[in-house]
């Protein structure tokens, strides 16, 4: 649903950022949206660090200028269970 989105937020015109934990996955899109004309701004975010979404905003604001629009799709894994080797921790 993120990928749909940001391609669909693209091909209407607007600069896109993308910010995950997995840089890869982003460039991925980012690349993408690219090929459809688009322009996109991948930054690593770990949404559990206050100090990671503060940087995200930032560069965003900087590179892309203010946000018109924003939409979040983030989850998370409940405290305590390991998935891939990742523990769930509470969203900043």
């Amino acid at each position: 649903m993120g990928r749909a989105t940001a391609l669909a937020f693209a091909r209407a015109g607007a600069s896109v950022a993308l910010a995950d934990i997995d840089q890869a996955g982003c460039e991925g899109t980012a690349q993408l949206i690219r090929d459809v004309g688009g322009s996109a701004l991948v930054l690593r975010c770990d949404v559990t660090l206050q100090a990671d979404i503060k940087s995200a905003l930032s560069r965003t604001v900087s590179e892309l200028g203010g946000p018109g629009y924003r939409f979040q799709q983030c989850w998370q894994i409940p405290e305590g269970r390991a998935a891939g080797g990742f523990r769930g921790r509470r969203m900043a």
